[in-house]
């Protein structure tokens, strides 16, 4: 994974010439339509989005989608983060073959033995 930093913050565009092509790379790219955003897009194969249902996250995403559709980069999807359930008005605004509540998926994970955990942090 290669962070493309903040909004202010762009990838060096060579650095994309140097990434291997014959696996995935995935870029965290910042949401909306500033050149740290497009940058990648012109890149990329293809986009998965992560938004909550947040007005501004999803305005900002919906930005990165019209973006990433005007660069000629298929959006796959849409991970919609921090709720229960995808409100179906999302799914409609993103016009994505695909969303996802992470919320919900966490909540059928099975739970980790007494005792032991998953959380490799420190």
């Amino acid at each position: 994974m290669l962070p493309a930093g903040g909004t202010g913050d762009a990838i060096p565009t060579s650095l994309f010439d140097r990434l291997p092509g014959d696996r995935p790379v995935l870029v965290d790219c910042p949401a909306g339509a500033s050149r740290a955003a497009a940058d990648p897009l012109r890149h990329a194969d293809a986009v998965l989005l992560v938004t909550t249902a947040d007005p501004q996250t999803v305005e900002d995403a919906l930005k990165t989608a019209a973006m990433a559709r005007t660069l000629g980069t298929r959006v796959l999807g849409v991970v919609c983060n921090r709720v229960d359930t995808v409100p179906p008005s999302l799914a409609a605004a993103f016009d994505a073959p695909c969303l996802v509540s992470l919320l919900a998926f966490a909540r059928c994970r099975p739970r980790p033995a007494a005792g032991r955990s998953t959380d490799s942090r420190p």
